[in-house]
C-alpha cells in the first residue's frame, strides 16, 4: 500500500542563484557575456551578386587589389577558355609577379574531363599548371583529383578591413562554347554569389 501524502519526503525549496554565485556555484554572469552573440550590425555585410558579370567583375577587382604579400585563394570548378577568363589569367599572372601568395584550386579529376569530352568544351587548367611552374615561389596549384564544385575567392591582406572574400556563383569563361547545337553562354547563368569586405577570411 502506498503511503499516505502526509508522510512522503518533501522536495527542498529552490534557491535562486544570482550574479554572485552560491556557495560551490561559479557566478554566472560572464558566462552568460561570453556566448551573448554578437549583434549583426557588428558584421560586414555581404553584397549578394546575382550574374556572371557581376561575378567576374568582383574576382578581377580582388585580383588586381592583392599587394605584394597578400594571400589569395581562388578555386573553381571549370576554368574554360573565354575573354573573362583570360582577362583574369593575366591579372593573377601579374599578381603573382608582384608577390602575392596564390593558390589556386582547379578541378582536374577524371569525370572532368570525360564531362569536357561529351561537351566539347575547354579547359584552361594547363596555363594554371604553366603558371605554377613560372612562379614556384608565389603560386601553389592544388589540382584535384576528386569532383569538387567549389567556388570561392578570399583575399586575405595585412588589414582586415580590407580582406575580401566571394563565395559561391558561377564557373569562369565559357563565354562562347556550344552544348547540343545550343549556346551555352556563362554570362546568361542566374548563379548567386556572395561578396563580402571586411573581417578576417
Amino acid at each position: 500500500m502506498l503511503p499516505a501524502l502526509s508522510v512522503l519526503p518533501q522536495p527542498r525549496a529552490l534557491v535562486p542563484v544570482t550574479s554572485q554565485g552560491a556557495p560551490g556555484v561559479a557566478p554566472w554572469a560572464p558566462w552568460r557575456s561570453a556566448i551573448a552573440p554578437k549583434p549583426i550590425t557588428q558584421q560586414p555585410r555581404p553584397t549578394l551578386l546575382c550574374s556572371y558579370g557581376s561575378t567576374i567583375a568582383a574576382l578581377q577587382a580582388a585580383v588586381s587589389s592583392s599587394e605584394t604579400g597578400d594571400r589569395l585563394l581562388l578555386r573553381s570548378y571549370v576554368f574554360e577558355e573565354g575573354v573573362s577568363a583570360r582577362t583574369l589569367l593575366r591579372s593573377l599572372r601579374s599578381a603573382a609577379r608582384r608577390g602575392v601568395h596564390l593558390r589556386l584550386g582547379i578541378d582536374r579529376s577524371p569525370l572532368s574531363s570525360l564531362t569536357r569530352a561529351v561537351e566539347g568544351s575547354s579547359t584552361l587548367s594547363d596555363e594554371l599548371v604553366l603558371l605554377a611552374q613560372e612562379w614556384p615561389q608565389t603560386v601553389t596549384l592544388e589540382p584535384g583529383t576528386q569532383p569538387d564544385h567549389s567556388k570561392v575567392l578570399l583575399l586575405r591582406k595585412a588589414d582586415p578591413s580590407l580582406c575580401v572574400a566571394v563565395l559561391g556563383g558561377v564557373n569562369i569563361g565559357g563565354e562562347s562554347q556550344f552544348v547540343n547545337g545550343g549556346a551555352l553562354s556563362h554570362l546568361a547563368w542566374r548563379g548567386l554569389s556572395l561578396r563580402s569586405c571586411g573581417g578576417p577570411v
